[in-house]
């Protein structure tokens, strides 16, 4: 009896993400999406944490170079790479994170300082669901709404509510999707 738990558990386990198969959606996404990022140098950087798994941030070391002479991190949480969404998703979640970078890219060492400290400070609803709504945009919804659906079940029900008041929920997007149009 424990073995066939332990086998019915594996079959429906999802396969382990090579590192090598995220650089290479964040290469696809960049090379198709984000063509005026091709001169920067944007790296994968592993995080660790309970409730998120994937960000973005200038290099702190770099910060006082010009824009282009950054390095530009898209940081994801290990545990992705242990039980990864579907790779749509993890594509979708990626160009999410790479308008962040191009709009870091656009910032003065001062400006990115200042946007850093408002970041803290304020509700980030606004900025998220414009990030969000550039890559339903680009085409990125049916994986934004599966990798949205894979979040809730990774974390809690308190930092479940707090993503669905800041990011477009699965909800959100289906409606985006249907009709073009923001929800209020």
């Amino acid at each position: 009896m424990l073995f066939r738990l332990i086998s019915l558990s594996l079959h429906f386990a999802t396969a382990a993400l090579p590192l090598a198969d995220l650089q290479a959606d964040l290469n696809q996404v960049r090379a198709g999406s984000f063509p005026s990022l091709a001169n920067y140098d944007i790296r994968l950087d592993a995080f660790e944490s309970a409730e998120d798994f994937f960000k973005s941030t200038p290099q702190v070391s770099t910060l006082m170079k010009n824009a282009k002479d950054r390095i530009y991190l898209v940081q994801y949480n290990r545990r992705v790479l242990q039980s990864p969404p579907d790779r749509d998703a993890i594509r979708a979640i990626i160009a999410h994170e790479l308008k962040h970078i191009l709009d870091y890219t656009k910032m003065t060492t001062l400006g990115t300082a200042q946007f850093a400290a408002t970041y803290g400070l304020f509700s980030t609803a606004r900025y998220e669901h414009a990030t969000d709504l550039y890559a339903l945009k680009l085409g990125y919804g049916a994986g934004l709404r599966k990798y949205r659906t894979w979040l809730y079940t990774q974390v809690s029900a308190a930092t479940q509510k707090a993503k669905e008041e800041t990011y477009y929920t699965p909800a959100q997007i289906d409606i985006w999707m249907q009709t073009g149009k923001e929800t209020p």
